[in-house]
């Protein structure tokens, strides 16, 4: 089943690359044949008398033990017992097989908080990033419908490329707030009175608020998109207004967007209003015009009624009585859309939620797909003692215990899988049974057009898990803050050592961060230190699939700004109360 186990990759035991918190469960996993009756050894590496005598302590040993999973049967390294802050390498056997070298401390994830933050500084657009890009897009841009000129200059490079969407760094802006009032990095490199955090938040923003209508209220879609959503404005351009290069501003009015939008200016004004009152103020005006122009509505799929949630959140903590009702709202909505009791002739999973209010198939998302759980927690952080508090509490323990926990069992890894279905993907062997009529998938799969047969990789397989890993973090760390649920924290640090190289190919996903990483699809500026890939997809047999052979599989190795955003946001969460300095 593991590429990696039969090229033989000496990185045979698969472990975190960045480490364990030490009261944390810590598990390494063997696929393949192990010598030396099965045995493993945990090593000291940063004993100094290691590296002059060839010998190294051993922090703790033991026997592996076997157990099944959905990838095939495996050997399982359990060394939770192991606490001691230090420097350790899992070795099996006789040498047969090792992990990479890792630490075990309290601030093995703190100290990459900064990498992957540093992401986003390289992928401002319409300013020259010395070694990385020159000054670029100052032309940006016409309208798509009319060609009416528009400045959207600024704000950042979604991912590999040079498009500029909304959705995404929207989630990423919202990160960044959670960031700076969670952990309160002092970060300042760059000489900003209110730190590098907010410095940042602050360039993205700026494009964010052009991209309001100034008659309308209502936010549009994206800058660069194409002409018609294809590639012809990925591209550099000659930075002249009017000659005919300029890239296309997508006027379409997506409901996910403006709630979100409503989200991240009310949460921008809450922060600023003692650092900058007149940018507070403006955010403040652009939340509640945007606000005024969704007024009555009711969104469809439940991810966005997530994030109208968290937006009428927002504009409640500035004082907006009708905030507080429509958050109260929303948040019954979404708790309407949650299978509270077993359901589809089955006994093992509920706490699901439903895309949409008919509850025909469960929701899934390969980016977003904590959002309803996450919406619920902030809530009751927000106010515990709430007329609905009780009810959002179980909620997210039926979420938790019956739902994340259970799925996320089938392999050692303990990822929880893409999403399971009610009519799953036609044909043999492309989701797996769960229970009853339920099946379930790990990774995205995605059908050729109606009527066709999928003649390439392209038209069967899409898009990687790392974001909607890095969510389902989010919304883990925040239940087991609101619930005292420790087992809710442990399983999302699981989803972040998937990402940092507790994965089949014992491969790091963000650059930097580890080694034996595929090399990014980011076509025009490289290597970014801190970019985090897009991870495995699934094949037709949901076998993972992440391209480690440089073939520029967009799919699996480009870069792309929610994977940050999710990354740090789910660690700002996590680390809240580690007393870490940052």
């Amino acid at each position: 089943m593991l590429a990696a186990v039969r090229r033989g990759v000496a990185i045979g035991v698969l472990a975190s690359h960045v480490g364990y918190k030490p009261d944390l469960e810590k598990i390494a996993v063997v696929y393949g044949p192990v010598g030396a009756a099965g045995r493993f050894r945990v090593v000291e590496c940063g004993w100094s008398d290691a590296w002059s005598t060839g010998q190294r302590r051993a922090g703790i040993e033991g026997a592996l033990t076997s157990a099944e999973s959905d990838w095939g049967p495996c050997q399982v390294v359990d060394f939770s017992g192991l606490r001691e802050p230090g420097f350790y390498q899992v070795v099996v056997g006789h040498n047969e097989a090792r992990s990479v070298p890792f630490f075990i401390g309290q601030d093995v994830y703190a100290r990459t908080l900064r990498m992957a933050f540093e992401y986003f500084y390289p992928q401002r657009c319409g300013v020259a990033v010395p070694g990385y890009h020159p000054i670029c897009h100052l032309d940006d841009g016409v309208a798509r419908d009319d060609g009416t000129p528009l400045d959207v200059t600024g704000g950042w490079h979604d991912a590999g490329d040079l498009r500029k969407w909304m959705m995404p760094p929207l989630l990423v802006c919202y990160g960044l707030l959670e960031l700076h009032e969670r952990l309160s990095p002092r970060w300042n490199r760059h000489g900003s009175p209110w730190g590098d955090v907010l410095d940042e938040f602050r360039w993205e923003n700026q494009y964010l608020l052009k991209m309001q209508d100034s008659q309308t209220g209502r936010v549009w879609a994206d800058t660069a998109g194409g002409v018609r959503g294809d590639n012809s404005d990925n591209r550099w351009t000659d930075n002249l207004p009017g000659t005919g290069d300029e890239r296309h501003v997508n006027r379409t009015i997506i409901p996910e967007v403006q709630w979100k939008f409503i989200a991240v200016q009310a949460r921008a004004a809450q922060v600023f209003a003692a650092l900058d009152g007149d940018y507070a103020g403006r955010c403040l005006q652009a939340a509640t015009r945007c606000w005024q122009a969704c007024a009555g509505e009711t969104p469809a799929d439940t991810i966005t009624l997530a994030w109208a949630c968290l937006g009428a959140l927002e504009l409640s903590q500035l004082g907006w009585p009708a905030g507080a009702e429509a958050a109260a709202g929303f948040g019954r909505r979404l708790m309407g859309r949650q299978a509270r009791e077993y359901e589809h002739g089955q006994e093992r999973v509920r706490g699901f939620f439903y895309s949409h209010e008919e509850r025909t198939e469960p929701l899934k998302s390969w980016w977003q797909s904590g959002l309803p759980a996450i919406a619920l927690a902030r809530l009751l952080e927000r106010d515990s003692g709430a007329a609905d508090a009780d009810l959002w509490r179980e909620a997210l323990r039926l979420y938790v215990d019956d739902y994340a926990t259970q799925l996320s069992g089938a392999t050692p890894f303990r990822i929880i899988p893409y999403g399971i279905y009610v009519n799953p993907p036609v044909g043999k062997g492309r989701a797996r049974p769960l229970a009853g009529s339920l099946s379930y998938r790990y990774f995205k799969w995605e059908e050729a057009a109606s009527g066709e047969q999928a003649s390439s990789r392209d038209e069967t397989f899409q898009h990687g898990a790392t974001s909607h890993v890095l969510n389902q973090a989010v919304a883990l760390g925040l239940a087991g803050r609101v619930l005292g649920h420790q087992s809710a924290r442990q399983l999302a640090y699981k989803q972040l050592e998937w990402v940092m190289g507790a994965n089949p190919e014992a491969a790091c996903l963000m650059t930097g961060g580890g080694i034996n990483s595929p090399f990014p699809h980011s076509r025009f500026v490289g290597l970014l230190v801190g970019g985090i890939m897009n991870g495995f997809v699934g094949e037709e047999r949901d076998e993972p699939f992440l391209d480690m052979a440089g073939a520029q599989d967009w799919r699996t190795t480009e870069y792309w700004c929610p994977h940050n955003g999710n990354y740090l946001w789910a660690l700002s969460v996590l680390e809240q109360d580690t007393g870490i300095a940052l």
